[in-house]
């Protein structure tokens, strides 16, 4: 009797060890990066108790400044670039020239025009970027949240 239990508990032991798999073979989740090409899509503001939203490319334009309707941005672990698209009074648009930066932590800064200001990174998926910076339109300065569309 004594070596019918030990058999039985010896073949559930060796059983129990084997029919476990390993938490090895489990897939690693790629962590989401904000290294890539986007393209911008919607823009937040508020003034005052007003809550605006619009498309990127309607933004209002103005005296003080181009008026943007596009940007291709394009960031690497460290570094930025900045591609504009121009809306000309004839309705016509004109790519403006690349600007260049650099990326610390969340901190984006171009070496570019007075109003290209510093951007942070708020948050990024694989599919979504979202920047948030100051703009000057019509003699103020607001913060604005830009989002972006993975290109």
């Amino acid at each position: 009797m004594k070596k019918l239990i030990a058999s039985v508990l010896f073949i559930s032991a060796a059983i129990g060890f084997t029919s476990c798999s390993s938490d090895d073979n489990t897939p690693i989740r790629k962590e989401a990066s904000y290294e890539g090409t986007w393209v911008t899509d919607s823009l937040f503001y508020k003034a005052g108790n007003f809550e605006g939203k619009h498309l990127f490319s309607q933004m209002p334009p103005d005296d003080t400044r181009p008026t943007i309707i596009e940007e291709i941005l394009t960031l690497t672990e460290k570094t930025a670039s900045l591609v504009e698209t121009e809306k000309l009074e004839n309705g016509s648009t004109k790519q403006l020239e690349k600007v260049n930066g650099t990326i610390n932590e969340d901190l984006i800064k171009f070496n570019g025009k007075e109003y290209h200001t510093d951007r942070i990174i708020v948050s990024y998926s694989d599919t979504r970027l979202e920047l948030q910076y100051d703009i000057t339109m019509r003699g103020a300065t607001l913060p604005v949240t830009v989002t972006y569309k993975r290109k």
